[in-house]
């Protein structure tokens, strides 16, 4: 038989794992080995054992107890628990609060019937006279409070995880039982005035940094909660308004960290972490306002502190590199903002690569970094320092077969100086695609990337084969993609602009004829006849010719006789 699981939601501090580092016994030892690797019997058949060898000691009859309460043998385990109760020992009242404790917070969800009134009496008592043994742990008042929450009286549980936390500011799981309540039962506001007033009275220098440390967090979680409430907000005023908050409460929890930081230097790395995050909060808040100055002038401002305060290259520096980049890039309007203004966009594109330079200046050794510097300065127009910084990437990921083909990608479509370089990088993209996609094609969140990186390739190797005249080999690998995912409208476009250069409009009138001999022309259809219809005007404009005019006509027209209300593409 096995035991019944337990759960107890404010309890876990008081679970059985950290009993075992804390005892001595070697027997006892075991026991909760044997318990923590599933072995049930073997758990029971030790601690019956353990009580046979030292009848009188309370805390092998507590764990008696507890393993025979979880087989169900609740009677078995009644002795035992009440011995245990009426000792002197910690560990023992530890765990007999916790059996009493859970079979009263799990009343509404068991199967078995007990006395509400007797098992929240005997928790009680046990977490009491453990207070009692230790006035100044914290986890005897967190037990309570456990309690009173598990009888729907959250005021009381609050009131006494306030007084756990007061008592023992560096026993960390009051803390999170605590801000369990925040916004129902106490608000930011009031814990944050809890904790500035803690640490004013805290008895050491590592529990006011602890206290000052909390307190920051909560201004920085509050300001975490207005721009997400920003993002839902109905009208532009509201928004405002709420990341505006939110730029507050970052600004009120970023010296808090450096305070904590200065009573205890051990909390330095956690602090800067929880700094670095308000100062990016801020940055984003403006980005989200679309206050371009003042983004500009918080970043300026986080850059250097980002030099100033932390390590080159450490997991600060690299997040917060990470998140100015995509606060200006959401500022510049994102990449849909090419469409719609493209000199505002190639301006910011110029300060994304400009941090970016200077990013990889630093820390030399990033993949994603020079992947980033590629990117961003082939939107700047930089080709050549666009190709430089993908063979960069590319030396510290060469097994990326989205990087390697986007190497290659800035060959073929930009600077055209070495296409057989490109023809190289995405025949190496190719294989590896080949190689890696089985190990991830029933996994969705890396299937899609891996078959979108791969398919580029693919179909990147055909056009720039087509390029070198191959029509043959442009052909196969176009084919191979049309296997892959054959939707693609910029497939649509390479077959067309492969029938076109030799010069097979025999090949190109039946496909378009294929695709307009549906019934109806669906969405799909209607995006590969626009692609290939714009792959046509391009031809003809450099080399006009009647039959594809004509074949260009015929299309329209159907895209034209086709078009649903309000409908712009193919136009």
């Amino acid at each position: 038989m096995s035991p019944i699981p337990r759960t107890a939601l404010f309890a876990a501090s008081l679970l059985v794992a950290p009993l075992a580092a804390a005892t001595e016994t070697a027997s006892i030892e075991e026991v909760w080995s044997a318990w923590g690797r599933q072995e049930w019997d073997s758990a029971r058949a030790l601690a019956e054992e353990l009580v046979a060898e030292r009848p009188d000691d309370a805390h092998a009859r507590a764990i008696l107890g507890y393993v025979l309460d979880a087989f169900g043998e609740v009677d078995a385990a009644a002795p035992h628990l009440a011995a245990a109760a009426e000792s002197d020992e910690v560990d023992a009242l530890r765990l007999v609060a916790l059996v009493h404790g859970t079979r009263y917070s799990n009343l509404v969800f068991s199967d078995r019937s007990y006395d509400a009134p007797v098992e929240l009496d005997a928790a009680t008592a046990a977490y009491r006279r453990w207070a009692a043994l230790e006035p100044a742990s914290a986890y005897p008042l967190q037990g309570l409070a456990w309690l009173r929450s598990s009888g729907g009286k959250p005021k009381e549980a609050v009131g006494l995880l306030t007084v756990a936390v007061a008592t023992d500011p560096l026993a960390d799981e009051p803390h999170g039982d605590l801000w369990r309540y925040l916004n129902t039962e106490i608000s930011y506001d009031e814990l944050a005035s809890f904790y500035e007033g803690l640490a004013l009275v805290a008895s050491s220098d590592e529990a006011r940094g602890r206290c000052l440390q909390y307190q920051g967090q909560l201004y920085r979680f509050q300001g975490d909660k207005g721009r997400a409430d920003a993002a839902a907000a109905e009208t532009a005023t509201d928004r405002i308004s709420r990341l505006t908050d939110a730029i507050s409460s970052y600004r009120r929890a970023e010296p808090l960290f450096d305070l904590a930081t200065a009573a205890d230097p051990a909390l330095a790395e956690t602090s800067l972490t929880h700094e670095f995050a308000c100062r990016t909060g801020v940055v984003d808040a403006y980005a989200d306002m679309g206050d371009a100055a003042a983004t500009r002038k918080r970043l300026t401002e986080t850059r250097e502190a980002l030099v100033e305060k932390t390590e080159v290259g450490s997991p600060v520096f690299v997040n917060t590199v990470d998140a100015l980049s995509f606060a200006l890039f959401r500022l510049a309007g994102g990449e849909e903002a090419r469409f719609v203004d493209a000199e505002k966009y190639a301006s910011d594109m110029d300060e994304i690569r400009a941090l970016w330079k200077w990013a990889c200046s630093l820390v030399d050794d990033r993949a994603e970094w020079w992947n980033n510097l590629g990117f961003f300065a082939r939107e700047a127009g930089a080709y050549q320092e666009s190709y430089a910084a993908y063979e960069r990437c590319i030396e510290f990921a060469p097994d990326s077969v989205r990087y390697v083909n986007d190497t290659g990608l800035i060959q073929l479509y930009h600077l055209k100086d070495d296409l057989p370089r490109a023809e190289e990088l995405f025949r190496r993209a190719v294989e590896m695609g080949e190689e890696q996609y089985p190990a991830v094609k029933d996994d969705p969140s890396l299937e899609w990337e891996m078959r979108s990186a791969w398919g580029d390739a693919m179909l990147n190797l055909g056009l720039v084969l087509t390029e070198f005249g191959r029509y043959d080999e442009a052909e196969a690998a176009l084919a191979k993609l049309d296997a892959l995912d054959g939707g693609r409208a910029d497939l649509a476009q390479a077959k067309t602009a492969l029938d076109l250069r030799r010069g097979d409009v025999d090949g190109l009138k039946q496909t378009v004829h294929d695709l307009l001999s549906a019934d109806a022309i669906d969405r799909d259809t209607r995006f590969l006849l626009v692609s290939i219809g714009r792959t046509l005007k391009d031809a003809l404009e450099t080399d006009p010719n009647d039959e594809l005019a004509a074949l260009l006509a015929e299309i329209e027209r159907a895209l034209s006789n086709s078009r649903p209300p309000n409908d712009e593409s193919g136009r």
